[in-house]
Formats: structure tokens, sequence, C-alpha cells
């Protein structure tokens, strides 16, 4: 009778243990998740030599899909920042039944600031309700994306300086809010900005604590942080610590000075090298497999390593709800390095998350 009791006892408590697993799984999926993946789609089309990447073939860890994206001109007319021809994979996406999120946003923070400029002085944010028309058209045409990751906010050291920029920013933002309730908004800040903030004058452009609360989450980019040289070589350009003008640990001490709290931060990383000459072939031709296959034009490049990505993994995991990879179809999809895996960058940052390692070292990823 009393092993029979204790055996029930135990059941009950597998069970119990095994829903309170299957809630905080899911809780921790809601929006972006802890694996966002940028997907650009049309990469035949722009990039010479290169293919499209079906959509199932992406990994399946990927919590959501960022689609890149959406541009706003002043006439509030919504169109795809790139082309066209993109429009049928975001619908794609949109098929899968995995989160989609949208970067949206005007091309510089001067068109935002000439759009927002009479927001706070005029009844109800005239000028934001005018663009939700045009929002509101793309979504009629797109139904089922999840939410809209606002970019070109940000200020740098040649911006001229717009009276009330958080207040009239704060205003777009309820009225966004109120027209689309459902709709889940995030902002895209420069990793290096947030930095800046507390070093120039003329980086403090917007009070976080003003609008935070109308914001689901925010992207923190670490894209275009340091510049190529040298130095970064090995390892890349977006180190943890050390001497650079900007690291990761620089920025999320800014972050806790902004009060950005760690359940709205996602990071976002590059998955392929990067180097100081782009001349426009950056975004297509500096990429791992290139490396892997071509490694005579590759010795002024700058590479993450398997550790280094998975160091972002952890890093992710202590200092943010989650991580963002950007455009994971040029991410050698098709196995060129030889690695365990297609999307090998993904995986070892994956790894770091997980604090696991189900990924080998890749030797052809050294291949300078």
């Amino acid at each position: 009778m009393n092993n029979s009791l204790c055996f029930i006892i135990i059941i009950v408590v597998n069970l119990i243990s095994t829903i309170h697993s299957q809630t905080s799984d899911n809780s921790s999926c809601k929006g972006l998740g802890y694996a966002a993946c940028s997907y650009f789609g049309s990469i035949s089309k722009i990039c010479v030599g290169q293919s499209d990447v079906p959509i199932e073939n992406l990994p399946k860890q990927c919590t959501s899909y960022i689609f890149d994206g959406l541009t706003v001109d002043i006439l509030y007319h919504v169109y795809n920042t790139y082309t066209p021809i993109n429009e049928p994979y975001l619908d794609m996406l949109l098929k899968t039944g995995t989160p989609v999120f949208v970067y949206y946003g005007h091309i510089t923070e001067q068109e935002w600031s000439q759009v927002l400029a009479c927001d706070a002085g005029c009844s109800g944010g005239v000028n934001a309700k005018d663009e939700m028309e045009g929002i509101q058209a793309y979504l009629n045409e797109h139904q089922g994306i999840t939410g809209l990751i606002l970019t070109g906010l940000e200020y740098n050291i040649e911006s001229n300086k717009f009276q009330n920029y958080t207040d009239n920013l704060k205003i777009y933002l309820e009225v966004l809010r109120q027209t689309f309730p459902d709709l889940e908004i995030g902002i895209n800040i420069d990793g290096n900005y947030i930095i800046d903030t507390y070093n120039n004058v003329y980086a403090e452009w917007l009070n976080f604590k003003d609008i935070d609360i109308l914001l689901d989450f925010y992207v923190v980019s670490f894209i275009d942080f340091n510049q190529c040289s040298s130095n970064f070589y090995v390892g890349g350009t977006v180190p943890w610590n050390g001497n650079a003008d900007y690291t990761i640990e620089k920025a999320i001490i800014s972050l806790e000075k902004l009060n950005i709290i760690k359940e709205k931060t996602h990071f976002k990383f590059t998955l392929n090298p990067t180097l100081c000459d782009v001349n426009g072939q950056s975004y297509c031709n500096v990429t791992f497999q290139k490396l892997c296959t071509n490694s005579s034009e590759t010795s002024d490049w700058c590479v993450d390593t398997e550790e280094t990505f998975r160091e972002k993994g952890r890093i992710s995991k202590q200092y943010a709800a989650g991580f963002v990879v950007d455009n994971i179809d040029l991410n050698d999809p098709h196995g060129c390095c030889q690695c365990d895996n297609p999307f090998p960058s993904f995986y070892y940052i994956l790894d770091g998350w997980n604090e696991n390692l189900t990924q080998n070292d890749c030797p052809l990823m050294h291949n300078k």
C-alpha cells in the first residue's frame, strides 16, 4: 500500500515538473524567442553566384524569423527596403507558423525627425496617424506579421540636433500601439550608439525611460561595431572586453545605466566575417563559404572563431533574453565548409546559449 502511494506521488511530481518545464519553455518563446533568425530571401537576385535558400532548409531551432525589411517614405508609402522581389519570401515566412517580425523605419533619423516634428505640438500626433494608414495597407496585404522592429532612429556625430525627439517618438509609439494593439513593437539600436550615450553629448538623443513602457523589446545590434583591422583578424570585430573602443561588456554597462532590462533585450550578431574595404562586396562575398573554398582573398578579413561564437551565445544567455543572427541564408547554407551542419555559426552560438557542445570545430573556417 505504501509502495503504491509512493509510486503515485512520484508520478504526480513528475507530471507537475513536466507541466512547469513546458510552461517555462513556452514563455521563453514569446516574441522573438531566444534564437531569432534574420532572413533575406532573394539572395540570388542580389548576389551573383549565390542561390536562394528554401525556407524549409533553415534551422528548425529558429524561434522567430525577421524579414529585412520595410521602409516608409515621407509620403507614408511603405515599400520593400531592397527590392519588391523579396515580398514573396515574406509571404512564405508567414505561412510557416513561426512568428515573423519585420524591420521597419524611415531611411534616416533626419527623416524620422521631419516626420515626427508635428506630433508633440499637434493634437493627437497628426503625422503618426497618417503613417498608420500606410502600415495598415501593408499589413492587410501581408497578414500574420507578429511585430515591427523600428530602425533608423540613431543619432550620430553628424546629426542635426532635434528638439523634443523623445516626446515626438513617444506620441508616435502611442498612436502605433492604439492603432495596432496586437502588434509587438521593438526598436533596433546599434551597440556603439548605446556606449556613446555615456561618452558624447551628441548621443543623448533619446530618453529610454520615457518610451520603455511602449516597447516590447530591444534589438541591440553588434553588426557594425568596431571597424575591421589587424587587431580583429582572429576573433572578429565584436570582442567581449579589452581595449577596443567598443566591447560587448561596455554595451552591457550602458544598457544597465539606461535601465533597459535583460528580459527585453536581444543581442544581434553577424554570422560571417567582415572586412575594412567593403566596396559593396561585404554583403554578398565576405562569407565563410568563400573563406573555406577560396582563401587567397581573405587574409585581411576579421573572422570569428568557433569559440568566440560560442562565447556570444553564453553572453546572450547571461545578459539578454535571446540572440538575433543576421542574414542566416548567407551562413554556408549548402555546407561548403564541411562543418557538422550548414549554418555553422548559428549552431556555435546556439551551443553557447545552451551551454552545450553539439558541434565540432570546423578546420576550413580557419582557412585564411
